[in-house]
């Protein structure tokens, strides 16, 4: 009952702000019926409506392509390859020149990415090259064998995310369900990653 109260309050902030949060009711339990477990998570797993422009938090992830560093001519699409299978994902949006993203992304791999493997799925999105430029598909790749990061490795030279990101705040973490829900964002650095693993793990016990 409290996180249907929650549920209630969070839609009607949302919709103060304009935008229209991802809270399909058929995927709330009935009155007296037990709330789904992870054996049947996968069944409310899936894309939601994705016409939407909020890039608030309780809001959805609009389905993006981007192309891969490693493939630039097929796309990374981030409602597809293993979606469902983790509960969080990570979005992390860095740049070249930026020294806070360098120092990110050396401790990335170690404390995010192989903790956590099987609960979040990381993408890791290379906005701006070192001279604050589009980036291609071997400075994104570059980047990827620097900090030696597994996982989704691919490049924005239209600046996709921006929205979710504005005033070019680097580096950028965004977490979000697996319904596609934004749960968290933030910008910069604090505590180094201590703060996002914080996050991960209140929204993993949730």
């Amino acid at each position: 009952m409290k996180a249907f109260q929650t549920l209630i309050a969070g839609m009607a902030l949302a919709a103060l702000a304009g935008c229209a949060p991802p809270a399909p009711m058929m995927n709330m339990p009935e009155a007296g019926a037990p709330e789904a477990g992870p054996a049947d998570a996968a069944a409310t797993c899936a894309p939601p409506a994705l016409n939407n422009t909020c890039a608030m938090e309780g809001c959805d992830f609009a389905n993006i392509s981007l192309p891969n560093c490693a493939a630039p001519d097929t796309n990374f699409t981030f409602y597809g390859d293993n979606f469902c299978s983790n509960q969080l994902t990570l979005i992390v949006v860095s740049a070249g020149w930026c020294v806070p993203c360098q120092q990110e992304a050396a401790e990335m791999q170690a404390q995010i990415i192989e903790p956590y493997r099987g609960r979040v799925r990381v993408v890791t999105v290379y906005g701006q090259n070192v001279s604050r430029n589009g980036v291609s598909a071997s400075e994104c790749m570059q980047w990827k064998n620097r900090y030696g990061l597994e996982g989704h490795m691919v490049f924005d030279p239209s600046g996709a995310v921006q929205r979710y990101f504005p005033n070019m705040a680097y580096p950028a973490n965004l977490i979000i369900d697996r319904q596609g829900r934004i749960r968290y964002r933030i910008y910069g650095t604090s505590r180094g990653l201590q703060s996002l693993k914080d996050q991960l793990d209140g929204l993993l016990s949730e």
